[in-house]
C-alpha cells in the first residue's frame, strides 16, 4: 500500500448519504480498502522488496524494514546489481508491474543506471513475462504463478501471495516475506526453464 494514508475527505460515499456522521463513518470503514488499493498504483504504492536472481544463482530479496524503510537505498542496491551489463529481465507479469514500478522509481530517484538496465517498450527483446508466454495467443486470460507452477508439479511450499505481503509486513514477518519473495524467484525461473 501507499506510504500515506489518503486524506479521508478523499473517500467519496454514496450520493445517498447526507448524515455527516454516517458519512465520516464510511470513509473511515472505507480507508483501510482505499489504502490498500493503492499498491497497484506505480505513482501512490510503495515497494517494500524486490526478489532477482543473477544467471543460475540463488535467489535473493533485497528489503525494507521499519527501521530501515529507505526505498532509495534499496532500489540503489539493485542498480548496482544490474548496472555490469544488459540484464535479461524474467518475471511473472513483469511488464504489467515489476518493470513498471522499478521505471517509475528510477526515475524518482535519479537513478540512470537502473533506468537504462530496463527495458522500455512493449517488444524489448530483454524481457520475458511468464504471464505473457503462457497465455501464449490469448491475450485475456491470466494465469497466476501458482496455478501454472501447481499444473506443472512446480511445488510452492508459502502459501502467500503478493496480496499478503503488506499484512506480514505489519505484522513484523519480514523473513516469512523474504522466503515467500525468494520463493517466487525461484518459482518463476523453474516455470520459465
Amino acid at each position: 500500500p501507499g506510504a500515506e494514508r489518503p486524506p479521508l475527505e478523499s473517500i467519496t460515499p454514496p450520493s445517498n448519504y447526507k448524515d455527516p456522521e454516517k458519512i465520516r463513518r464510511y470513509q473511515e470503514n472505507e480507508m483501510d480498502k482505499v489504502h490498500r488499493k493503492q499498491a497497484l498504483n506505480s505513482l501512490e504504492g510503495r515497494l517494500l522488496c524486490i526478489g532477482y536472481a543473477i544467471d543460475d544463482g540463488p535467489a535473493d530479496c533485497i528489503m525494507v524494514r521499519p527501521d530501515d524503510p529507505d526505498e532509495y537505498q534499496m532500489l540503489a542496491s539493485l542498480e548496482k546489481l544490474v548496472s555490469r551489463g544488459t540484464p535479461a529481465w524474467v518475471g511473472h507479469n513483469c511488464k504489467q508491474f515489476d518493470i513498471l514500478w522499478l521505471g517509475h522509481r528510477a526515475i524518482k530517484y535519479r537513478l540512470s543506471d537502473l533506468w537504462y538496465a530496463l527495458p522500455r517498450s512493449r517488444y524489448d527483446k530483454n524481457v520475458v513475462d511468464t504471464a505473457e508466454v503462457w497465455a501464449m495467443t490469448d491475450f485475456k486470460t491470466y494465469y497466476s504463478l501458482s496455478a501454472i507452477a501447481k499444473f506443472l508439479g512446480i511445488e510452492c511450499k508459502s502459501g502467500m501471495d503478493g496480496s499478503q505481503v503488506y499484512d506480514y509486513w505489519l505484522a513484523g514477518e519480514y523473513d516469512k516475506i523474504r522466503e515467500y519473495c525468494i520463493e517466487d524467484v525461484e518459482t518463476t525461473r523453474q516455470i520459465y526453464k
